[in-house]
Parts: C-alpha cells; structure tokens; sequence
C-alpha cells in the first residue's frame, strides 16, 4: 500500500496501489499473480478525530484458479509450437497476470506479430479453472537490402543481400518455423572479388 501509520493520506496514491499501479506493485496485481482471479477488496475509510482517518481493508479471496487450456489464435504462418516456447503460462499452474504479461513481451521480441494487436483473453470452465487464449495478428519481418558505387579506381562495387526472420528449411515456401536464414553478396572492382555469406540459425 505504500502507507504507514501518521503519514499524510493521498486518495489517489491509496487507490492506485490498491488496485492497479503502472509498476503492477499493487495489491490487486498480488491476488491476481497468485491465480485470485475472482477476489473483491473493499476498503472502509472512517474520520477518527479533527485531522486523522481509520482505514479498513475487507478482502474476499473466494478460489485460485489454475490454468486449463492455453489456445492461440490468429497464427497463419508462424507455427504453433515456435508461439508455445515464447509463454510462461502453462497448464496446470495458477494463474498469473504478470507471466502473461511477460508472455507477451517475448512474442512481441520475435516481431512476427503486429504488438498493437497482441492480446489475452481468458474463459472461466468451472470456479477453479480458467483456459486462456492469446491472439496474434502476423505481420511481414522479411527484409531486402542492395547498394551500388562506382569509381574511377575500383569500377562498380556494392552488395545485395536479404534476411527471412520465420523460415523454415524443411518447408522454405511456407515458412512460420522461426528460423533465420541471412544471404549476401558482395562484389568490387570489376571482377576482382566477390564476397559471398549464407548464415543459418
């Protein structure tokens, strides 16, 4: 809560860390990252003398919920297990905000996946179960790149490359493995040289 005993009270610092600071510090984030995802927090402000307030903090855990299913959605390309090794959230452990949200940043790393678009949902099975659903929306990471000089001395240089961030080297049309393959060609000098580089990951 961020408040002890004689300090001066702050109506909007209270709220934020009771339920939902930027820092996700506060104590809704707690229950919700300990798998409450139905508990209730309901604070009870009394005056108590000219210049000081009581504050009481009734609290309703109700159930932990624990993870059923976790679906994906919206993967056209990007195979599925490449999106399952990316989460932390796993069937059969409690539930946690802060692990989805942590889930989310490592999907949003591999930059396969519109960020704007990124999202989780959930649906409750029973009253300790709840399946969770993360939505993707894929979007082109592909690039291509060239360039051309010329001299007097060393005649026509410059280099064309391209890397495919979701390859797949057993199905190189379709692609969505997460793999990386990295070509390019370098020349100078007329005929003198010529650089080439193929990289694999």
């Amino acid at each position: 809560l961020g408040f002890i005993p004689g300090m001066t009270y702050d109506d909007e610092k209270f709220e934020q860390n009771l339920k939902g600071n930027q820092d996700q510090t506060d104590v809704a984030s707690l229950y919700l990252d300990e798998g409450y995802l139905r508990f209730n927090l309901d604070p009870d402000i009394q005056r108590a003398g000219k210049d000081s307030l009581d504050i009481t903090i009734h609290v309703y855990e109700r159930n932990q919920f624990q993870i059923g299913q976790v679906e994906i959605k919206g993967n056209k390309k990007t195979r599925e297990n490449v999106i399952r090794r990316e989460l932390f959230t796993r069937p059969g452990d409690f539930f946690s905000r802060a692990l989805i949200i942590r889930s989310l940043r490592q999907l949003a790393q591999l930059n396969y996946f519109n960020q704007e678009k990124l999202k989780p949902d959930t649906r409750f099975v029973d009253e300790k179960t709840v399946d969770l659903i993360y939505e993707v929306e894929e979007k082109s990471s592909d690039n291509v790149n060239a360039s051309v000089g010329y001299s007097g001395a060393f005649g026509v240089t410059g280099a064309l490359g391209f890397t495919i961030t979701n390859f797949s080297i057993s199905d190189p049309l379709s692609g969505g493995a997460g793999q990386i393959l990295n070509f390019d060609w370098q020349f100078g000098e007329g005929a003198r040289f010529r650089t080439f580089s193929l990289s694999f990951t």
